[in-house]
Order: structure tokens, then C-alpha cells, then sequence
């Protein structure tokens, strides 16, 4: 009896292993960068992208391309020598949005990506623990928050700029760190659906992150509100947008 239990444990196991392992290998990878060559990111890239690609938009072969993924995926995104691994991305709710035109002796790039940062549904501090590791790669791998003039020239908004549903009293203070970001998300009086947590630049890229509350999004549609359990609700959505720096500055 002894025998046939550590067997009965041991076969479990390795088919857990097989399940696995058959589900990681089903998972393609996409490999992508801001100004990455089309023909780049298919040959990179196990996802199929020859067989999803949107036709182009325009007189030219490749004026305009625009995939949106939600099956499963592994990403890895380059940024000059600088490599972000995220696996398990993906799926019906969680979108990665990639665009790519013909630029003028270039061919065609890829000219911003927008990444839905998670493959479930996160709680307010889940999404800004992952907001601030998102952030921390990105200064470590050459992003920097915009000069005043980029910020008054350029296409930013304000560090943690709020946006609130339509019935929402005004918020009583200027938000001006992650922790006041965490304070009027969970006000039921405040009503906040999104903050702009960062938008960082370099020469190659720029690159945007928030943090929203998909419940009170929805429900703003039926101008309808349940406020219950902020504290602890997973219906908090973190995003990453990536694109070319001169979308940014003027």
C-alpha cells in the first residue's frame, strides 16, 4: 500500500510538471521594442504574427498596422541593451495593443505599444506595488522624469494627475505621492477611475504608466456605484504605454 501511494504522489507530480510544461510551451513570446522593425518582430516573436497581422491602412504597404492581442503571452521587451521579462501576460481582459507605421526611408516600425501590465484583476496596493517595480526598470534602464520645459512644451500631464467620474466631489488636495494616490482611490466620495503614476523619456522612447479602477469606469457608463470593500476590491488595472519620444515633445 505504501508502494502504490508514493506512486500515486510521484505520478501526480510529474503530470503537473507535463501540464506545466505543455502550457509554457504553448505560450508564445513577443518580442518587442519601440522602433523595431515589422519584419524584426515577427522573426523574433513565436507569436504568430503572420497569421494575425491587420492589413495596412493607406496608400503605402505598410502605412499603418495595428495588432490587439489577448491571447496568453510571454513579453520581452527591448529597450537598447536593456531587457523587461514579463510572462503570463495576456488573455480576453488584458490587451497588448501594437502599432506600426512606414516612416520615410525607414520601413516599417513599431510606434507605440501599450501593455495591460497583469493577467488578473489586482487590488489597489498590488497595482501600486507594481506600478513602482515597473518604474524602478525603466529609471534603471535610462528613463528619466521630463525637464520643465519638456513639461510645459511637451505632451505631459501632471505627476499623478486624477481623473474622476462625472458625480465625484472634488478632490481635496493635489495628489503628490503613491501613498495620496492610494488615499483617494479608496474615498467612495472622491471617485477616482485613473492616475497617471509616471511618464518617463529618453531618447529612444517614452513611456507612460497608470493605475485604474476598472468597476468605477464601467459604472460610470450606467451612471450607477457600489462603493463597497476599497480597501480590498481587485478591480484595479495597471497599464504601460511606450512610444516614440517625439510623440511626446514638441
Amino acid at each position: 500500500m505504501t508502494l502504490n501511494i508514493s506512486f500515486a504522489k510521484y505520478s501526480l507530480a510529474f503530470l503537473a510538471l507535463l501540464v506545466l510544461g505543455c502550457s509554457e510551451a504553448q505560450r508564445p513570446t513577443i518580442r518587442v521594442g519601440i522602433g523595431m522593425p515589422v519584419g524584426e518582430l515577427m522573426k523574433e516573436s513565436t507569436f504568430p504574427f503572420s497569421t494575425n497581422l491587420a492589413e495596412p491602412e493607406g496608400t503605402d504597404d505598410c502605412a499603418r498596422y495595428h495588432w490587439n492581442i489577448i491571447e496568453p503571452y510571454d513579453l520581452i521587451y527591448i529597450h537598447g541593451k536593456n531587457i523587461l521579462e514579463r510572462k503570463e501576460l495576456g488573455g480576453r481582459a488584458f490587451l497588448l495593443a501594437i502599432t506600426a507605421f512606414n516612416r520615410s526611408n525607414g520601413g516599417c516600425t513599431v510606434d507605440s505599444i501599450g501593455i495591460t501590465y497583469q493577467n488578473r484583476q489586482l487590488s489597489i496596493d498590488e497595482a501600486l506595488e507594481e506600478a513602482q517595480q515597473a518604474q524602478a526598470w525603466l529609471l534603471k534602464a535610462g528613463f528619466r522624469k521630463p525637464t520643465e520645459s519638456e513639461q510645459k512644451n511637451g505632451y505631459f500631464s501632471n505627476p499623478y494627475s486624477a481623473e474622476q467620474v462625472l458625480t465625484a466631489s472634488p478632490l481635496k488636495q493635489t495628489l503628490a505621492n503613491l501613498t495620496d494616490v492610494r488615499d483617494a482611490f479608496i474615498d467612495p466620495r472622491a471617485g477616482v477611475k485613473k492616475v497617471v503614476i509616471s511618464q518617463l523619456i529618453d531618447r529612444m522612447a517614452g513611456a507612460d504608466i497608470w493605475i485604474e479602477n476598472v468597476r468605477r469606469s464601467s459604472e460610470e457608463v450606467a451612471g450607477q456605484y457600489v462603493e463597497n470593500n476599497l480597501e480590498s476590491e481587485r478591480r484595479y488595472y495597471l497599464y504601460i504605454e511606450f512610444s516614440r519620444p517625439n510623440l511626446r515633445i514638441k
